[in-house]
C-alpha cells in the first residue's frame, strides 16, 4: 500500500462518533473508511478472528476490497473497538487489536484520544445503565470495566513500539471542549491537510448525549425488568428500554 493510513484509537466517550460522522467525511484529501458499515468485514478480522486463523494478508485483502486505493487520500479508519472490543460481559486484551493493525498497516500513523479516568469511568457507567445494565457502581468497576483499561502510559509504549514513536499522536478530550477549533485544527496537521478545511457548522453538534446523572437510578431500577443484550429474557422488551431513555433524556434538556 502506499497511500497514507491514519488509525484512530478513541477510548470510549471521546468523542470518537463525532470525529467519525463530522469530521473526518468533511475533510478534503482523506477517505474515511467507515468499520461499522462497509468495511464492516475488516472490523471484524481486527476484532473476532480467532487468534491461530487471523492473517495480517487476509485482513488487509479485506480492506483493499473496498478502499479507495487513491494515494492522493489520506485513508483514515477509526472506532471506539480499535482500542478495546469491550462489551461488558467480556473483554479481549487491547493488545491484540494494536498487534494486528500494525501488521497490516506498518508505518501507519495512530492517534490515540484519552480522557480523564475518573469522568471516563463515569461516563461509561451511565452509558452502560443506558444500554440495560443494572449493576452497582462499584460493582461495574470491579467486575465490568478491568483496571488495564485505564492503563494510558502502559498503552502509549506499547503503541510506539508497534507503530514507532514518531507515528503515534496523542490527543485529549479535555482540550476538544475546551477548544474545540484548536483541536481539529491539529488533527488537520497531522492528516496532512490544510487548517479550517472542515466545515465550521460542526461545532458544537455533540453525538451520544446522554441524561443528567442524577436520573441513573432511575433507569437501573427500570432496567431490571427491561429486556436488553445482555439479558434477554425480562418482562418488558428492549424497546421499553429506549422509551425510557428518550424520556429521562427529554426530562434531563427541560431542567437545562
Amino acid at each position: 500500500m502506499n497511500m497514507p493510513v491514519c488509525l484512530h484509537f478513541g477510548t470510549h466517550k471521546t468523542a470518537s462518533t463525532f470525529m467519525q460522522k463530522r469530521f473526518f467525511p468533511s475533510l478534503p484529501g482523506v477517505h474515511y473508511c467507515n468499520c461499522r458499515t462497509e468495511y464492516r468485514r475488516f472490523l471484524n478480522q481486527i476484532i473476532n478472528v480467532e487468534d491461530f486463523e487471523f492473517e495480517a494478508s487476509k485482513a488487509l485483502a479485506e480492506f483493499n476490497s473496498v478502499a479507495e486505493l487513491d494515494p492522493a487520500l489520506c485513508q483514515v479508519l477509526s472506532d471506539e473497538m480499535f482500542y478495546a472490543p469491550l462489551f461488558y460481559n467480556w473483554y479481549c486484551f487491547r493488545g491484540r487489536g494494536c498487534e494486528r493493525l500494525s501488521a497490516v498497516f506498518p508505518g501507519a500513523r495512530a492517534a490515540i484520544v484519552f480522557r480523564n479516568q475518573g469522568d471516563l469511568a463515569r461516563s461509561m457507567y451511565q452509558m452502560f445503565v443506558r444500554r440495560g445494565g443494572s449493576s452497582s457502581w462499584e460493582n461495574f468497576l470491579r467486575h465490568k470495566i478491568p483496571s488495564g483499561y485505564f492503563s494510558y502510559f502502559a498503552y502509549v509504549c506499547k503503541m510506539s513500539e508497534l507503530f514507532g514513536k514518531d507515528n503515534v499522536f496523542v490527543y485529549f478530550y479535555e482540550d476538544f471542549l475546551r477548544n474545540p477549533h484548536d483541536y481539529l485544527n491539529r488533527w488537520c496537521d497531522m492528516l496532512g491537510v490544510p487548517r479550517d478545511s472542515w466545515n465550521e457548522s460542526i461545532i458544537g453538534k455533540w453525538e451520544n448525549r446522554g441524561f443528567a446523572p442524577s436520573l441513573i437510578g432511575i433507569k437501573r431500577f427500570t432496567n431490571r425488568f427491561i429486556s436488553s443484550r445482555n439479558q434477554a429474557d425480562l418482562l418488558f422488551p428492549r424497546y421499553f428500554g429506549e422509551a425510557v431513555n428518550r424520556l429521562l433524556a427529554a426530562f434531563s434538556s427541560s431542567r437545562l
